[in-house]
């Protein structure tokens, strides 16, 4: 309308312009005609001068007129386009967010208020990766492009909005028959399928659809309410699919017209970015005189951490990469299965950046492919975590094969749901009995003699909680052997659960609790475990008796340099017992401590030995020292192994020389007696020295009496041995310490250093005694600890009063349930 006003009024001023000037001429004419008269031609310049300077004023005021007009017709352009913008989404040309919502809810309550139609909320699955690989102007296109398709799915008077970023809302009229809503949801989930790439990137969008269908006067807000639910339902069932508010067979009729939307293209552009992202890679490989790849997935180059320029400088090599003594059993599998048509498997290394080796598995077969060389396609998946699975897993196996040699255990299976009993060949030899295979349990060995009567109800109970699905258990049982002899076992079960987690069978083990074998074994892990533990120790080394071999286990402190030239056992104890004081002590400890010495011993049944001396340091100082052994013998290898300990006995020397009392060592019992604790605590008292004060702490297993009730001396012996050797390691070697007999230890520290320390060195004692599994007995757990402490005072009169206080305080903390374990009291200090 603005263009037709503004050529109407071009051209009245031009046919304004030509008629003046038709004028001008005409009158030109006349005045020549007329002659020289002086009146007409002042007449006829008048005339033109008003006509002229009329013209003039009137083509002005059409021009002022005609700018007047289009300023006025440009302002009301500019409205026009602001109401549009707020109307129209200026990137996808759909309804805005509030524009498609205001015509929604006018169409709904005005003429579409009887009607029945369906909302659709639309969400892309996976845009966000679009701007994140390509940038954000490749995601406006891609929008671009969607909301075209989006558009051309409804129909024209449909509403078809964009709520914001990759959301859109459709309001489909007059459409609320089932069926009809289904192929148009499923039309719109094709249509929104879509795959964007770059170099060697590809991004795949899909949609994911929420469905809600008006009826009965519903509220906009409750009909969007309803289509937002379903779209969070489509989204959780895995995206790319629709789900309706109504339909109570949503989840299944979801994932089937998913699935029947696809068509050709989009199964491709699945089937691309599926290859690009799985977890494993696909590769294309050439069998020829050289393995070459000539196609390697996204997820290949990924999942093997190669670059592409790598790849290029390889020659697309592809054995190239993987660890050289892998790469030709990997090629000859590769050539196996382009000769013999056959699907190959092989696992073969590669060094990743940061020095770390992966493992990798290979499948791959035979395919048609152009040329006249075979190719394979090979399907490679990372199996680190795997790999390393299994090599924990074979060293676990190995583990436990040589707890079943050494320690005497046998292995049993009980199916839960048939109550069968199912043993080992061990069992069947050790109980003298003629199958594999027992019913009926554990009735079946109750009413053969096979249990004894005080344990029958324990069996009984052992099999209850076995039939009702027990995660873990034991129990302790007497149980007749071939001799005809009741000997006293553990028994030790878990569960094994099925496909569906119930539990199918029970795995256990049956323990000898009398064996002297099991003893040396759990010897054995003691010193293992704790033999970097050498605060307290000068020389710690390990010798195998049979090869002379040293082992050093300390690898610093004042008397290395005796071992660190040595390569035999028999020289470094040559260069030890030459630094002894006297000769006798020298001739005892080459006598004693060499390995023909220590196996002589070992078979004797002495298998802790120790001897003091007195020595002279490099400084020519003489000091006073304790060398000991620990014996033990692998029975897997019949061999006899050796620790050798050296420590510094000086300070006990110094204490003896203080008191007067002569502090014998015990071996056997890696302790002294309670006798010789108790004359070095008085004698410290009758001292009555300012600058020393003495403490007397009791470590006490307070369930002592139940647990040798429960499980019987020999496995309680085996913890305490535990318990003793715990508490060595923590304290000092001046510091005396005794074995009470009832489960407690008695421990003097002759000088306290300051209530900071005391505390500080009590709490790391309770600490290392709850460290687990340290027998891989899962009793040990069961132990509980208690400490009392009594400090030595102005006024203590003597070891007597310093023992009652420590009890005193030992009974307060095993009364008071809410105190932590190793809570301890401190008594008698002024």
């Amino acid at each position: 309308m603005g263009k037709r006003t503004n050529c109407r009024y071009y051209m009245i001023q031009g046919a304004l312009i030509v008629l003046s000037v038709a004028v001008l001429l005409l009158l030109r004419h006349q005045i020549i005609q007329a002659g020289t008269s002086r009146m007409s031609n002042v007449f006829m310049i008048i005339v033109l001068v008003v006509f002229v300077t009329g013209s003039v004023i009137l083509v002005l005021a059409g021009l002022f007129g005609a700018g007047r007009s289009l300023r006025s017709r440009e302002g009301e352009a500019s409205i026009v386009r602001l109401q549009r913008q707020a109307r129209i989404d200026s990137l996808t040309e759909l309804l805005t967010r509030d524009e498609a919502k205001e015509r929604i809810t006018d169409y709904l309550s005005t003429s579409g208020r009887q009607g029945s139609h369906t909302l659709f909320i639309i969400d892309l699955d996976n845009f966000k990766s679009v701007n994140d690989t390509f940038g954000h102007q490749e995601g406006d296109r891609v929008l671009k492009n969607l909301a075209a398709k989006l558009r051309a799915v409804f129909r024209p008077d449909d509403v078809v909005g964009r709520l914001g970023g990759d959301e859109f809302i459709v309001l489909m009229k007059n459409a609320a028959a089932a069926d009809r809503v289904r192929k148009k949801a499923a039309e719109l989930l094709s249509a929104l399928e879509y795959m964007t790439s770059g170099g060697d990137l590809t991004v795949t969008v899909t949609g994911s659809i929420g469905i809600s269908t008006y009826c009965d006067g519903k509220e906009f807000e409750t009909l969007y309410r309803e289509a937002d639910e379903a779209l969070y339902r489509a989204k959780q069932a895995g995206k790319n699919r629709f789900s309706h508010y109504d339909w109570k067979d949503m989840a299944s009729r979801a994932d089937v017209t998913g699935q029947t939307a696809l068509r050709e293209s989009s199964a491709s552009i699945q089937l691309k970015a599926l290859i690009d992202n799985i977890d494993g890679g696909i590769a294309l490989v050439e069998i020829d005189d050289e393995i070459r790849a000539i196609y390697l997935s996204r997820s290949c180059v990924r999942v093997m951490q190669l670059s592409y320029e790598g790849i290029k400088q390889a020659d697309n090599r592809f054995l190239a990469f993987i660890e050289e003594e892998d790469a030709g059993p990997a090629a000859e599998t590769l050539r196996h299965g382009a000769q013999s048509n056959e699907s190959v498997e092989a696992v073969f290394r590669k060094q990743v950046e940061n020095g770390r080796t992966r493992w990798y598995h290979m499948r791959a077969v035979r395919i048609p492919y152009e040329g006249d060389k075979p190719v394979m396609l090979a399907i490679i998946t990372d199996v680190s975590n795997l790999k390393r699975v299994e090599l924990d897993y074979e060293a676990q196996k190995k583990q436990l094969e040589t707890v079943l040699k050494v320690c005497d255990i046998v292995t049993f299976e009980v199916d839960i749901y048939k109550h069968i009993l199912y043993v080992s060949d061990a069992t069947v030899k050790k109980y003298g009995i003629d199958t594999h295979v027992i019913e009926n349990m554990p009735e079946s060995l109750i009413k053969i003699g096979a249990i004894h009567p005080d344990s029958v109800d324990e069996c009984r109970r052992m099999y209850d909680e076995i039939y009702n699905g027990v995660k873990r258990g034991s129990a302790i049982i007497r149980t007749m052997k071939t001799n005809g002899q009741y000997t006293l076992e553990r028994f030790t079960y878990f569960s094994v659960y099925d496909s569906k987690g119930r539990p199918s069978k029970v795995i256990g083990i049956a323990e000898s609790l009398n064996s002297f074998r099991m003893r040396k074994f759990h010897f054995e892990s003691l010193e293992k475990q704790f033999r970097h533990y050498t605060e307290n120790t000068l020389i710690s080394i390990k010798t195998r008796l049979s090869q002379d071999s040293l082992e050093p286990m300390k690898n610093e402190g004042p008397l290395t340099w005796i071992w660190r030239n040595q390569e035999t056992y028999s020289g470094f104890l040559a260069s030890f017992a030459s630094v002894a004081v006297y000769a006798e002590d020298q001739e005892r400890i080459k006598q004693m401590f060499s390995t023909d010495g220590l196996r002589s011993l070992f078979n004797r049944g002495e298998d802790i030995i120790s001897w003091d001396f007195e020595m002279r340091t490099l400084a020519g100082e003489e000091r006073f020292y304790t060398i000991s052994a620990i014996m033990f013998a692998d029975h897997l290898d019949e061999e006899i192994y050796a620790f050798i300990r050296v420590q510094d006995k000086t300070g006990v020397k110094q204490l003896e020389c203080l008191t007067g009392v002569r502090l014998k060592y015990i071996p056997k019992l890696m302790c002294y007696s309670f006798e010789m604790l108790c004359a070095a605590a008085n004698a410290l008292v009758r001292l009555k020295n300012k600058n020393r004060c003495c403490a007397v702490l009791i470590f006490s297993i307070v369930n002592f009496e139940m647990l040798q009730v429960q499980y019987g001396l020999d496995l309680i012996n085996v913890l305490l041995s535990g318990f003793i050797g715990k508490i060595r390691m923590v304290f000092q070697t001046d510091h005396i310490i005794s074995y009470n007999g009832d489960g407690s230890i008695t421990v003097l520290i002759p000088k306290v250093e300051s209530d900071e320390w005391l505390i500080n060195i009590i709490e790391q004692a309770i600490g290392f005694l709850k460290k687990p599994a340290y027998f891989q007995f899962y009793e040990e757990d069961l132990l509980e600890y208690r400490c009392g402490v009594s400090v030595e005072g102005p006024r203590t009169a003597g070891f007597d009063e310093l023992f009652a206080e420590a009890k005193r305080a030992l009974d307060c903390v095993s009364k008071n349930d809410d105190q932590w374990t190793g809570f301890y009291r401190q008594a008698g200090r002024a």
